[in-house]
């Protein structure tokens, strides 16, 4: 709800595909800071001592991510975005 009491509405499912295929049609590989954001990613899972977890990457983009977590155990990437899964299976 907004702070006047009204519910704002929320985009469609088509609005939120056509959101994130366009920002998958710019992709770039990872910078510092997403690398940075990798390792911690790596260091919890690590953290967690599981033997094989099942990992499941939602709003996986180009699953670059998905690739490297999988060394733990088997890795699933899932997206809304066709363009983003284009993206992934290409890569």
């Amino acid at each position: 709800m907004s702070s006047q009491g009204r519910t704002q509405a929320q985009p469609s499912l088509a609005q939120q595909q056509s959101f994130y295929d366009q920002r998958w049609r710019q992709f770039q590989y990872a910078d510092r800071v997403r690398l940075a954001r990798c390792v911690e990613v790596l260091k919890r899972i690590h953290r967690l001592r599981l033997e094989r977890p099942v990992i499941i990457d939602a709003g996986c983009g180009a699953a670059w991510l998905t690739g490297i977590v999988a060394v733990f155990g088997p890795a699933v990437g899932v997206d809304l975005s066709p363009e983003a899964i284009r993206l992934a299976r290409e890569g």
